[in-house]
């Protein structure tokens, strides 16, 4: 793909699977819109593993990630010299289901993706068919658990430790559209949304978040995308309920 980040790799942390909370509490069950134009966008059924065994995803889903080999070269990690050391690349998350019940947003499942010990920048996106001149809302319910380790949390094993504004800062979501229908979430000029952050109160609890545009052509991607500062031992994301709804003003 063009517009692709160019650095030296450098050794980074192998990724292994953090241990799986057990959680009590209900989460809202809501159905995704009746004229959703996402494929599986509650994210149900079975998953699949996508180049690496490690990186299973939904089916009707793709995995994007700042790192090879979806990005030639890899990517930096942010805050360089400002809280990150030199030389820190991003990382591949893992994929994988997740069926606990705070994880998860509606039905029985959720994509869950973590960055163990390491900063990525990285989600899940699908393309779907767009008519032009059609406004179009996308959006999902997603879902942040950061935490250094799995005693260092706000008073709650398994809740995330939001104590300084660089904690809080950790987790950053956006939606990202490329009106073409192209691939590849990094490439220049695509639409972008807002970034939903720590204000938002994603950390530890499912919110709502859209975007709104135009279709100009047949078909258009979104990508739900997280961003994690820190090389923590808990970046971890969860999204359930996509939707992607077109109209004709």
């Amino acid at each position: 793909p063009t517009d692709t980040p160019t650095a030296t790799l450098t050794p980074a942390n192998t990724n292994t699977p953090t241990r799986t909370p057990t959680l009590t509490s209900t989460t809202t069950q809501t159905a995704p819109p009746q004229n959703n134009r996402l494929n599986n966008p509650g994210f149900e059924g079975n998953t699949r593993p996508v180049i690496f065994g490690e990186v299973n995803v939904f089916e009707g889903w793709e995995p994007f990630y700042c790192d090879e080999p979806y990005v030639s070269g890899g990517c930096p990690a942010e805050r360089i010299g400002s809280g990150n050391p030199e030389g820190l690349m991003m990382g591949r998350p893992e994929y994988k289901l997740t069926a606990i019940t705070d994880r998860v947003h509606g039905g029985a499942t959720a994509q869950q993706w973590f960055c163990f010990f390491r900063t990525c920048r990285a989600g899940v996106f699908q393309t779907f068919a767009t008519t032009p001149g059609e406004v179009c809302e996308v959006g999902a319910w997603v879902q942040s658990w950061s935490a250094g380790d799995e005693h260092g949390t706000d008073g709650q094993l398994y809740h995330s430790w939001t104590a300084s504004e660089d904690d809080r800062a950790n987790s950053t979501w956006r939606i990202i559209v490329d009106p073409n229908g192209g691939t590849y979430a990094f490439a220049s000029g695509l639409l972008t949304s807002r970034d939903f952050t720590y204000a938002d109160g994603h950390y530890d609890h499912y919110i709502q978040i859209s975007f709104t545009f135009t279709a100009t052509g047949d078909k258009a991607t979104v990508f739900f995308e997280n961003l994690r500062l820190w090389p923590f031992a808990h970046n971890d994301n969860y999204i359930d309920d996509a939707y992607a709804n077109c109209h004709t003003p």
